[in-house]
């Protein structure tokens, strides 16, 4: 008995498990609906178990991030997502492409939450005219593909120079690097230090002949080195399709890239201005 019912359990567990896998549309046009009639939108998880209904002359696109699956479906037709992949019920035959790269991580990307990051301001005093504060622009909050980011701010009138430092964060911030340019913009050098998978924090100081104007910080940090090897397979061709673009745009905000995914959402946004997601990813 004892037995028998642990080979229940197992299978339970198996079943959970295949229920809970998930593909990603990665391209949708025209009507494409799921079991409930709701109609698919890009970026949106298709669960194991799911049945597909396309009409005429629709077409999705699905990936596997397991398992670098990508699946093609046309319409007319209706499928049903296995375990192994999307199967035909009726209509044309899936089909099925290998991607640069497997084990991606799954993506999850809540559009409503997309914001943009925040920044710390110092010397409060003249914060009522935000001219004597010099804002980063660039980057904000945001994982980095590189470990020499170009750094950029607002100008501040009155100001001769800026001061910019580089901190590692840790329990305490270890000063990296730290130089004095008369731009609103630095190519930080191989000798500031950043490596793959540090968090740093950058600080821009507003100077004039006198004393210090105002200045802000924010965080920045460079993604690990397995994930920037799974990026770089998966970085499409200029020629790429649209699926393909879109998974990359979606991987790179996944990995927390979200500058650098934001540049492709608002190319994909103007591509395809029907897809509401992309509008609100690329502002």
């Amino acid at each position: 008995m004892k037995l028998k019912h642990s080979v229940l359990t197992m299978t339970l567990c198996a079943c959970t498990s295949l229920s809970c896998a998930s593909l990603l549309v990665t391209d949708v046009e025209g009507q494409v609906n799921n079991d409930s009639k709701t109609p698919l939108s890009l970026l949106a998880e298709v669960h194991t178990g799911s049945k597909l209904s396309l009409e005429t002359g629709a077409k999705l696109v699905l990936v596997d991030m397991s398992s670098g699956r990508e699946y093609l479906l046309i319409g007319e037709g209706q499928y049903q997502i296995d375990p192994g992949g999307p199967r035909t019920l009726w209509g044309p035959a899936v089909v099925a492409k290998s991607l640069p790269a497997n084990n991606l991580p799954p993506v999850r990307i809540a559009t409503n939450l997309v914001a943009q990051g925040t920044l710390v301001m110092r010397n409060m005093r003249n914060v009522h005219n935000m001219m004597n504060i010099p804002l980063p622009i660039s980057p904000v909050r945001t994982a980095l593909l590189t470990t020499t980011p170009l750094l950029r701010w607002s100008p501040v009138e009155g100001a001769t120079s800026y001061r910019v430092s580089i901190s590692k964060q840790s329990e305490q911030d270890v000063r990296l690097f730290d130089t004095i340019t008369k731009e609103c913009k630095l190519a930080l050098p191989d000798s500031a230090g950043l490596t793959a998978g540090g968090y740093y924090s950058w600080r821009i100081e507003a100077i004039n002949e006198k004393e210090k104007i105002g200045d802000a910080s924010t965080i920045m940090w460079v993604v690990s080195s397995d994930v920037a090897d799974k990026l770089a397979q998966l970085k499409p061709e200029s020629h790429a399709s649209y699926a393909r673009r879109v998974l990359y745009a979606a991987e790179l905000h996944q990995a927390g890239a979200v500058e650098e995914a934001r540049v492709l959402w608002q190319a994909l946004a103007i591509e395809r201005p029907g897809h509401a997601n992309l509008h609100k990813l690329s502002q």
